[in-house]
Order: structure tokens, then sequence, then C-alpha cells
């Protein structure tokens, strides 16, 4: 994840590190000349298999809860697309869909109220506090962000991307991307 500046130029806050394994398996036969005659071997690819790897997820240090939250969110997005075989994707339409990832983290942290489990354990993982107004404006303030970002990589990306999540849903989203490699 790129933050974008007033000077165009960028600064990265967020990675998702993945490698590619390809693995080809050859086959040799041999290669049938006149009257059916052997007249030597020749080697064709025969299948290619391509497996990925997520081997870290790196966050710029000292950054503020919601946005450390809304930059993981985004690389985690990376790391789920890699996994699942999303391989090929245009930057706009990858950038865009990991933003929307942060954007719809940063609102699930943000909401008004409190939220709290119904059970009974004390386990602080169980139960969430109130939002103070302070940490509502900052989540308002970084989803203002992914908003209004001018790059066409990430503004306008997230911008088509969310216009699609908000029609068709999430799923079915990313079970277009994964067809077309496109947005609908």
């Amino acid at each position: 994840m790129d933050l974008q500046n007033h000077h165009h130029n960028s600064l990265t806050i967020g990675m998702c590190l993945s490698e590619e394994q390809v693995i080809k398996t050859v086959m040799t036969r041999p290669k049938i000349g006149r009257g059916n005659r052997i007249t030597g071997l020749i080697t064709e690819l025969y299948k290619v298999e391509r497996h990925w790897q997520v081997t870290a997820i790196l966050v710029l240090y000292g950054l503020p809860r919601l946005f450390t939250g809304s930059i993981l969110a985004h690389e985690m997005m990376h790391a789920w697309l890699r996994l699942n075989g999303y391989t090929c994707l245009e930057p706009d339409v990858e950038e865009g869909i990991c933003q929307v990832m942060a954007h719809m983290w940063l609102e699930s942290e943000t909401m008004a109220g409190s939220i709290s489990s119904s059970s009974s354990s004390s386990s602080s993982s169980s139960k969430r506090r109130a939002k103070s107004e302070f940490e509502k404006k900052l989540g308002a303030y970084h989803k203002l962000l992914i908003e209004k970002n001018p790059s066409r990589v990430y503004g306008a990306g997230f911008r088509a991307a969310m216009a699609v999540v908000n029609r068709y849903g999430l799923r079915r989203t990313l079970e277009h991307i994964k067809r077309a490699e496109a947005l609908p």
C-alpha cells in the first residue's frame, strides 16, 4: 500500500511479499517421421502448475491503531488473493478491492455505539469497548483518505470496486474477478 502525498511521490506503508513457484512437467516422446519411422525424441511442455506462497506482510511501525489495522486489512487481502489464485489482476482492480477491505475494516471498527459479547467470558477479546469520539473521527478521516485518494490505481480503483461491491456484494464481486480478472 502506498500513501500518496501532494507531490505525487509515494511512501510505502505496507507490503505483502509472495513467491510464485512454477512447476513444469515435461514429457519426452518419440518423433514420428515418414513411414511411421521414429526419427528422434522431442520434448514438449505437458503441464504447468503454479503455486503461490505468502512469505511476509510488512507494515510501517508506529502508526495509530486504526491506520495500522486498515493497512493490515489491505495487505491481508493481497495475501488472500494470491493464495486463492487471483494472480493476473490489473493493478487498479487488485489495489481497488484491497482498499475496499481496508475501508470495510475501518467501517466495522468505527461503528457508532458499543458492541459487546453476550457471553459471560471475561476475556478481553470477547468484548469490544465503546468507541471514543476521537477514534470515530480518526476512523472517518482514514476512510475519507481512501475515498478521496487521487491516484488512478488506489483511488479510482477503490471507487470502482466499492461501487461494484455495494451493488453485488463482496462474495459475488470476488467470484466475478476470479473468472474475468476484471470488475463487472
